[in-house]
């Protein structure tokens, strides 16, 4: 008769041993903690650096950025005289654009202009004739007829590809 009650004890005692261990508190994984705070210590490196880099390319390459804004003058009368300060001369790519205003052209956006001509040296690269050029020209313009095409075209050769030229 005692040995099921010592049976039913026994299986007790081993369940209760088996509770009383999953309760204990398990030790911190200290390595995988320490890994974790690792890479998380690099990921803030990296964010940290990353806004740098943009900050500074704000300050960079925005007009007027990182520079002090201009005095602004006086409009009392001085009896000091104004010096201006020499003008840079016009980029090669202004002086295209200039000519091709001289030669009656309306110029809305002169990066376009500026990227074509550079692409009427690419066709001639190519291979493309500058007849064949200045037609597609002409087709891709509104209101150009085919000597402001063929202007266009010349000018561009001059300016950015005078090896093409006759």
């Amino acid at each position: 008769m005692d040995e099921p009650l010592t049976e039913a004890v026994g299986d007790t005692q081993m369940a209760l041993q088996a509770y009383a261990w999953s309760e204990e508190p398990e030790e911190p994984p200290t390595r995988k903690r320490r890994g974790q705070v690792i890479i998380a210590a690099i990921l803030a490196f990296v964010a940290l650096a990353v806004a740098w880099v943009w900050a500074w390319a704000v300050i960079a390459l925005v007009p007027g950025g990182h520079h002090p804004q201009a005095a602004v003058p006086s409009t009392a009368p001085s009896s000091t005289p104004i010096i201006t300060a020499p003008t840079k001369p016009p980029s090669h790519d202004d002086s295209f654009i200039a000519a091709l205003i001289n030669h009656g052209a309306q110029i809305q956006q002169t990066d376009i202009a500026l990227h074509n001509a550079h692409g009427v040296c690419d066709l001639l690269g190519q291979g493309v004739t500058s007849p064949d050029i200045t037609d597609r020209v002409r087709e891709a313009v509104d209101g150009y007829t085919e000597t402001r095409a063929a202007i266009f075209v010349a000018l561009s050769i001059d300016y950015y590809c005078p090896q093409y030229g006759t």
